[in-house]
């Protein structure tokens, strides 16, 4: 059960916060396992030493405790930065959370939205994370396709990059948003706005121009699996927003600027809250286990 063209990434790092145990982790180990298996990396869960047994339990229950490359490792202590210092040493590629919104009291709500734990690990951490939704249950294939706005800003694009790499070995149709971020009173002109009405073939150069600029060591042949990109002007969090209801099996990747202060990480803010449909009707996790 490999993806195409081989491994996307060699390990995976869940990490399982208290917070995660009082809404039922079930799901979030569920959906670890599917993206690991979906992506050929192995996976290992951090969690409190307290609750190593009744995450074990979990995983027997799941079918997926006897998985060779689905391991279990217990912190006793400091758990955000033992967790990080596990990450950065195992040579980890992505970590995993669950997008919860339990934020450390009500004054901090608007600054941590999921917690203080996971925010500040978010702005330590040097590697992609992939923020699951409490209520998401995966199937198998996990994402049809992949969403990733775009500023439009002549700098380089984390999520652009590793949006071709997963486009290209999935096989999955990669969908480009360039916003003109109307909430930002000094946005910079992007490539695109500065086209105007020009020419469609002109614009097809400036797009080119555009992906070249925001994913450097890519290749016109690593653009192919680009087919869809809209121009619009709005506010970002709104548009994401509403894009990403129109399909439950859409990853969005996006970058952020590495901090939850006041006026920042509006898109994780605002996405964090949005409701997820349930593509399996409300059949309990355990009932899944056949799908790989």
């Amino acid at each position: 059960m490999m993806p195409i063209g081989g491994s996307v990434f060699r390990k995976i790092g869940l990490l399982i916060f208290r917070e995660d145990e009082r809404q039922g982790f079930a799901h979030l180990i569920w959906n670890t396992f599917i993206f690991g298996r979906w992506t050929g990396a192995s996976t290992t869960i951090y969690v409190r030493s307290d609750r190593e047994k009744v995450v074990r339990v979990t995983m027997k229950r799941l079918g997926v405790g006897a998985e060779p490359h689905f391991g279990v490792i217990p912190i006793a202590r400091d758990f955000v930065q033992t967790a990080q210092e596990f990450l950065e040493r195992s040579a980890t590629e992505v970590g995993v959370m669950q997008l919860s919104t339990m934020p450390c009291s009500l004054s901090e709500k608007q600054e941590y939205p999921m917690g203080c734990g996971k925010c500040q690990l978010l702005e330590k951490s040097r590697i992609p994370f992939l923020l699951l939704p409490r209520k998401l249950c995966l199937q198998w294939p996990p994402f049809l396709s992949l969403f990733i706005p775009l500023s439009g800003e002549r700098c380089w694009s984390p999520a652009l990059t590793l949006g071709l790499k997963l486009g290209n070995l999935l096989d999955l149709n990669v969908e480009l948003m360039h916003i003109h971020d109307l909430a930002e009173e000094k946005s910079e002109i992007s490539i695109l706005e500065s086209m105007g009405d020009q020419y469609h073939h002109e614009y097809e150069q400036l797009l080119e121009d555009l992906l070249a600029r925001a994913s450097p060591f890519s290749s016109i042949r690593d653009w192919q699996c680009v087919r869809r990109c809209s121009h619009l002007r709005g506010k970002v969090a709104e548009m994401i927003s509403r894009a990403m209801k129109e399909s439950d099996r859409k990853l969005l990747l996006f970058d952020w600027k590495g901090q939850f202060s006041h006026g920042h990480a509006r898109i994780i803010k605002k996405v964090h809250s949005c409701p997820v449909r349930d593509p399996t009707k409300g059949k309990r996790v355990e009932e899944l286990a056949d799908i790989v």
